[in-house]
């Protein structure tokens, strides 16, 4: 039997202090964010939100709460191939209405949503350096959370489908997942979430009630009691950078290198790790 290895409590307090500084940084930057966010008001576009918005907002969360509820209710079920794209159809349905619904209305969808305030390769360049200012936190959310719930914490569904895909090499359910989760679930939860819903929750709830009922609402919809605490942060981070630069292409980039690194990881850890 061979010797435990021992770590020198010198080594844990030189790590626990890298992560303190690199949360308090990442803090440090969205605090300012914040301030000039309450100092000018946000950038986010409520001017083209009226009351048929707020009834239709009120039937998408009304739906969504629906749809938590069941989840918790019942016992969670194995993920399937054709079960992600039936979520990524039902989720198309919803954008494509909302589209129409503000198309009708003459709304210009690309001013309304900020997609030519900033280029493409701009949004990309903040998205990277919004998304590693917030990893730290997000990553020590999600350690307290599962350090609190101890045995009891179990991933999401999708990311033990993911993980048993990656260890059978099951390339046409790594592939499906990936394109699920890095190009379709940040475009369409983003304009959903952020574009939409956020933009007529600041309109009637202010920018403190939108953030925080749709930070709260996004968590609960992934039925993640493990990953909780750390997606309703995330969510927060999004629409803070929404409001700080006023285009959804920003926290779309985010959305998606935050899903690719998460992919990346586990697939990392499900070929080189047993447990």
């Amino acid at each position: 039997m061979e010797p435990a290895v021992e770590i020198s409590p010198l080594f844990v307090l030189a790590l626990g202090a890298a992560g303190t500084l690199l949360v308090t940084a990442g803090l440090f930057v969205y605090c300012r964010m914040v301030r000039v966010i309450a100092k000018e008001g946000g950038k986010v576009r409520q001017d083209n939100f009226g009351a048929g918005d707020l009834l239709l907002a009120g039937l998408l969360v009304v739906s969504f709460v629906s749809l938590i509820a069941r989840g918790i209710a019942s016992p969670p079920k194995p993920v399937r191939t054709a079960d992600m794209v039936n979520g990524v159809m039902e989720f198309l349905v919803v954008v494509t209405f909302i589209c129409s619904f503000l198309h009708f209305r003459r709304v210009d969808l690309v001013a309304q949503f900020g997609l030519r305030r900033i280029s493409l390769p701009r949004a990309v360049g903040r998205g990277i350096l919004l998304l590693l200012a917030a990893m730290p936190f997000l990553f020590a959310a999600s350690w307290v959370s599962q350090t609190g719930l101890g045995t009891d914490a179990q991933p999401q569904e999708i990311v033990k489908f993911f993980v048993e895909a990656s260890r059978k090499s099951n390339y046409k359910a790594i592939v499906a997942t990936m394109g699920m989760a890095v190009i379709c679930a940040p475009v369409m939860e983003e304009f959903i979430f952020r574009g939409y819903l956020y933009g007529v929750m600041k309109r009637y709830f202010g920018i403190t009630g939108g953030i925080l009922i749709n930070a709260s609402l996004f968590a609960a919809i992934h039925l993640s009691e493990t990953s909780l605490a750390a997606l309703f942060l995330l969510a927060v981070c999004f629409t803070i950078a929404y409001e700080f630069t006023g285009s959804l292409l920003v926290n779309i980039c985010m959305h998606s290198l935050f899903n690719l690194t998460n992919l990346l990881l586990l697939l990392y850890a499900a070929r080189h790790f047993t447990a």
